[in-house]
């Protein structure tokens, strides 16, 4: 009775609380059965002690596949860079080759040197042009650009603007002196672009940097020509058109004039300019833009261009290059309106900055022809007393 007691008195073995299994043996088996179902490989292991010992395995196969991902990303980012920076290389081979192509050994040291400095820059400037894809990027690689705002933008509303595929390449340049004293030069250059079409540019230089002259390069008309020349919408308008003269009599005092509207070059432009005739403009032959006119086409005929320039050379035969002002007027004894040219504001098309300088140019020389006039009279007046 007493060891029977005895052994009751005895105290129970407590249950060890760091052992899952006993003290919740379901909870232990789900668990297992959630590390089975996540492809759990840990290893477990019963210590002496009774308490259960788990090594979990690193993951080397996640990391081992993140690794060939970055090495896969790097090898492609290096592979761009790479082909960015061959493009880049070619890019300035083709330019320094369109600068030397351009650079003749017939050409005078200044301009040698002038050319190796500046080419580049208008390259840059003329493709960055094609190559901005908004009107407003656009802008920013012309000439007096914030002065043009307006019209640029109605212009290209009103008009067909010919497109062209970027990169320009260089075919020839001329350099113009616009004036002397001081010196003031200005670029003119020939390009073709991926499609093989031409495109002519003006570039003048605004204190900074050189920057196209789009006046000339549009070329740029406040009006549209086609509606103008029908007698639609405004009745005055400023223009840069060709012009010919009707052939006529020696002793007349009347000179005829026919404008037309210039086109791309290419096949059909010929055509199409013809096609663009304006109505018969009479000026009279001895007045100051009658002097003008036939002195500009006399010089067309001998092969000549205004400044020495090479554009326009490849023109209909007989048509020079003008900046016009025209405007429809109500005559006297006529039944319709008759197309009037009001004043002849330049030669060729070039932008309102060379204008202004050659028409300076234009009244200083004028004036000396004077003052030398007024000097023979003179003389002889005192010759003859």
């Amino acid at each position: 009775m007493r060891d029977v007691m005895k052994q009751r008195s005895e105290p129970a073995p407590a249950a060890e609380f760091n052992s899952t299994a006993a003290v919740n043996p379901l909870a232990s088996k789900a668990a297992a059965g959630d590390d089975e179902k996540k492809g759990n490989r840990d290893e477990e292991s019963i210590l002496p002690d009774g308490t259960r010992q788990v090594k979990r395995r690193k993951k080397r196969r996640k990391k081992e596949d993140n690794k060939k991902l970055y090495l896969f990303i790097g090898a492609w980012f290096f592979v761009i860079i790479g082909l960015v920076l061959l493009f880049n290389f070619q890019g300035g081979n083709q330019e320094e080759a369109d600068v030397e192509a351009g650079i003749g050994s017939g050409m005078k040291p200044w301009e040698r040197e002038f050319l190796r400095e500046h080419l580049n820059r208008i390259n840059r400037n003329f493709n960055g042009f094609h190559a901005a894809d908004t009107h407003s990027k656009k802008q920013q690689y012309i000439d007096r650009s914030s002065e043009l705002a307006a019209d640029y933008n109605r212009f290209n509303q009103t008009h067909s603007v010919p497109t062209y595929v970027a990169p320009m390449r260089l075919v020839t340049q001329n350099i113009l002196e616009i004036q002397k004293e001081p010196l003031v030069l200005a670029m003119e250059t020939i390009w073709t672009d991926q499609k093989s079409r031409q495109a002519e540019a003006v570039h003048v230089w605004d204190g900074d940097g050189w920057k196209l002259d789009w006046e000339s390069y549009a070329p740029y008309s406040s009006v549209p020509w086609t509606l103008f020349r029908s007698g639609v919408g405004k009745k005055k308008g400023e223009f840069r058109l060709l012009v010919r003269r009707r052939k006529g009599g020696a002793d007349s005092n009347e000179m005829t004039l026919l404008f037309y509207s210039p086109q791309p070059p290419g096949e059909g432009a010929l055509e199409a300019i013809r096609m663009t005739e304006s109505p018969e403009v009479v000026i009279e032959r001895r007045g100051e833009m009658g002097k003008k006119l036939r002195f500009l086409l006399d010089e067309r005929e001998a092969g000549k261009m205004p400044i020495e320039s090479i554009l326009g050379q490849g023109d209909p035969e007989g048509m020079v290059r003008v900046w016009v002002k025209l405007v429809w007027e109500e005559s006297e004894g006529e039944s319709e309106p008759q197309m009037v040219l009001e004043e002849l504001k330049g030669v060729s098309w070039y932008g309102s900055r060379i204008q202004g300088i050659l028409a300076v140019d234009e009244v200083v020389e004028e004036e000396a022809k004077s003052a030398l006039n007024d000097s023979d009279s003179n003389s002889s007046l005192e010759t003859d007393e």
